[in-house]
């Protein structure tokens, strides 16, 4: 049994020298030379003074300089730090005060001492694939330190081993069902858990990545598609949102060419849900709930699924989910519990954080922070982080089911809720509404209409008491709301 993402990768480099691994732009790489730039970027990283358990710092944009870079760190055993290409300059310290890297490569001139990502191309050897065919990495070193994007608080390093990515990617393919013949296009940022999950998936089923720069480069996006005649497809449910909103049902044109495509890391209206199934009929459309701690948790396919679309799906492929109450006991079925989950691709620990991740850990289940109920089926409904939970006199009120009927009303493009201290002392809590209107909808506005509205749909003490008109809600780049800078 192989041990790790790279041990695969370089199997498939031996056995498909030629089959393309990466194409970026016009350029296309073949296994054989991801291989061999991999080994020559390691050997540039070991005269350097990389050894095993060094931290890399790593810009992680659409490039193959990542890659190589990436996968290099793991070949000499040290371990990977992706970061955003346009990272902030107090994000980028506080990763180094952390980790104190011992390289640190960027995707241009910044403001600490680091390299350009580019010198990571380019070094090819010529050393033959053969000679690292039988590589071995212990599963549980650790491989990478991904740092959380953060809806709340300082941003968390969480350590994933090699066990952990493998095992991950392992599950995502048994459910999604990848093959060596898949050519998919990525959009996806490569500095969070979503973008690079599909990177490593693609590596340990042999198949062909095309990588594009944003999903907002709708043109680029069918582009690519049609070209390179591909078979699968990603993104977060806001790019695929702005898809359908800049093409209309041009995604139907590839109805029989598109084998799958994988949605996560935000929630998804159903309206889009039910939209992107009649415009590809015959598509496996996968959505995942997890987080950066335990990748694709959850899974859940539109089509077959089509009665539970308001669940984010059954455990995925070789995990385990239970809910807890407040006294760590098993919550009857139907009822709101602690989401708890288990498996191999569940993080290690945070970095340099013993205390957090004592917390977070209950008997080697993972506490997702999120709130959620089982139905008879083993469904599982997602309601709210637990600290996003509003207690409105004792009642336990998840602002995701507010916001989704909120943004059914014609006048509303986007909204969220939050929980405020109840003003008369009486409930605790109370719920006030933060709406961003539509273009010209200003004068359509009614707090009235809206709650008679409400109230058709949900319990009385779920009606937002409070409501402000505000132009942006803030959101990470993957699409989750800030809700404490609302607070704020």
């Amino acid at each position: 049994m192989e041990s790790s993402v790279l041990e695969i990768l370089f199997k498939h480099a031996k056995n498909h020298p030629d089959k393309p691994a990466l194409i970026i732009n016009e350029r296309i790489i073949s296994y054989s030379q991801l291989a061999k730039n991999i080994i020559g970027t390691a050997k540039k990283l070991d005269s350097d003074g990389v050894t095993n358990s060094n931290r890399i710092i790593l810009a992680a944009q659409h490039s193959a300089s990542f890659v190589f870079g990436y996968f290099a760190a793991h070949l000499l055993g040290a371990i990977a730090v992706p970061v955003d290409p346009q990272i902030s300059e107090k994000n980028l310290r506080n990763i180094i005060e952390q980790t104190s890297p011992s390289k640190i490569f960027l995707a241009k001139d910044n403001f600490v001492n680091s390299e350009s990502i580019e010198e990571l191309d380019n070094q090819q050897s010529e050393y033959e694939v053969e000679e690292f065919f039988n590589i071995k990495i212990k599963n549980d070193d650790v491989a990478d330190i991904l740092f959380t994007t953060g809806t709340t608080g300082k941003p968390k390093g969480v350590v994933l081993t090699h066990q952990n990515i493998l095992s991950a990617a392992q599950n995502i393919n048994q459910f999604i069902g990848n093959s060596f013949e898949d050519r998919e296009v990525i959009p996806l940022p490569l500095s969070h858990s979503f973008g690079l999950g599909r990177l490593r998936c693609n590596i340990i089923s042999g198949s062909t990545m095309i990588l594009c720069e944003s999903i907002v480069l709708v043109k680029k996006i069918f582009d690519n598609i049609q070209k390179w005649t591909a078979t699968g497809f990603c993104s977060v449910p806001a790019g695929f949102e702005l898809l359908l909103k800049m093409s209309g049902e041009k995604l139907n044109e590839f109805a029989s060419q598109l084998k799958y495509i994988e949605i996560g890391s935000a929630p998804m209206d159903i309206k889009t849900k039910v939209k992107l199934m009649s415009l590809l009929p015959n598509t496996k459309i996968c959505m995942h709930y997890g987080l950066t701690e335990a990748s694709r948790s959850c899974f859940i396919e539109f089509h077959s699924d089509k009665e539970k679309l308001n669940s984010v799906g059954k455990p995925s492929p070789n995990v385990d989910i239970k809910l807890l109450d407040d006294q760590k006991k098993i919550v009857p079925t139907g009822n709101p519990g602690s989401i708890y989950v288990s498996g191999k691709h569940v993080m290690k620990e945070y970095w340099n954080l013993a205390d957090t991740t004592e917390k977070t850990f209950y008997n080697n289940w993972l506490n997702t922070g999120d709130v959620g109920k089982l139905d008879e089926e083993n469904y599982l409904y997602l309601l709210g982080r637990q600290n996003e939970i509003i207690n409105v006199g004792g009642l336990k009120v998840s602002p995701d089911e507010i916001e989704e009927f909120l943004n059914e009303l014609d006048f509303i493009q986007d909204s969220a809720c939050v929980g405020i201290p109840d003003p008369k002392g009486i409930s605790g809590e109370i719920i006030k509404s933060f709406v961003v209107l539509k273009t010209d909808s200003e004068n359509k506005f009614s707090k009235i209409e809206i709650v008679d509205y409400l109230r058709q749909r949900i319990e009385q003490y779920k009606i937002p008491s409070e409501f402000e008109i505000i132009e942006k809600i803030p959101r990470t780049s993957s699409g989750k709301i800030q809700r404490q800078l609302l607070k704020n």
